[in-house]
């Protein structure tokens, strides 16, 4: 058996090659005491708390005689250690994002979640929820976790909010005008418009916009009123 550094949490999975005439038995000893069920050739200790960290061997028997193995040193960390990551994501604008963490270590935590490198304030639970997010909200996501043996932050997830695509085309009701294909989860769009464009364009908001049953809304066009600039305004 060899060496192990590991983690609370982590499994600590030992294992010996013997030869010899079988049948073979095996006993395995931490700290000079038997380890009840360690009669394999492999022995498994689940989730590893700082009291499995010790000398290990194994006794290797048979009718000819007893071996011995070398002695494996394991060590245990209460030091709180991230095993997965916030992972990157992109997300549709009002929708749902949600980020969270594999930990190892000793509990109690004490987390923190960082939005840029910055505190972001009251989010103090192993997971993230950001709903209907919004574009002010994208940007990078860390989560910093202590306990009593020490602390670290998570590498950093890119949150990306993806906008609602808008369309210009010819309106589908025959009247050979322009409409706007305006997508059903898009909120808080404004329709603007100017007979100018430049710095001394003067943009008022469209109202009472006929929308046809397929989503789009009809442009309201003067033909004889000269040119007419549409722009959306977002959130």
């Amino acid at each position: 058996p060899q060496d192990q550094q590991l983690y609370v949490g982590e499994d600590l999975n030992l294992r010996v090659a013997a030869a010899g005439t079988p049948p073979l038995s095996y006993l395995w000893r931490f700290n000079g005491v038997n380890i009840p069920g360690g009669t394999n050739a492999t022995l498994l200790v689940s989730n590893v708390t700082t009291n499995e960290a010790g000398e290990y061997f194994v006794i290797v028997a048979n009718p000819a005689g007893v071996a011995l193995s070398q002695k494996a040193f394991v060590t245990v960390n209460p030091a709180p250690f991230i095993r997965v990551s916030p992972q990157d994501q992109n997300v549709a604008l009002g929708s749902t994002a949600m980020f969270g963490v594999q930990l190892l270590g000793q509990p109690p935590f004490t987390y923190q979640w960082l939005f840029n490198r910055a505190a972001l304030p009251g989010q103090t639970g192993a997971t993230l929820t950001l709903a209907g997010v919004q574009p002010a909200q994208e940007g990078r996501y860390s989560f910093a976790v202590t306990n009593a043996f020490g602390g670290v932050v998570s590498s950093e997830a890119q949150l990306t909010v993806i906008r609602p695509a808008f369309t210009f085309g010819r309106a589908t009701d025959g009247s050979g005008g322009l409409a706007l294909t305006f997508p059903p989860e898009a909120t808080g769009f404004v329709l603007e418009s100017s007979p100018t464009l430049g710095a001394g364009a003067v943009w008022t908001v469209v109202t009472n916009l006929a929308t046809l049953p397929n989503g789009q809304i009809i442009l309201p066009i003067d033909p004889t009123g000269g040119p007419r600039y549409f722009r959306l305004r977002t959130p």
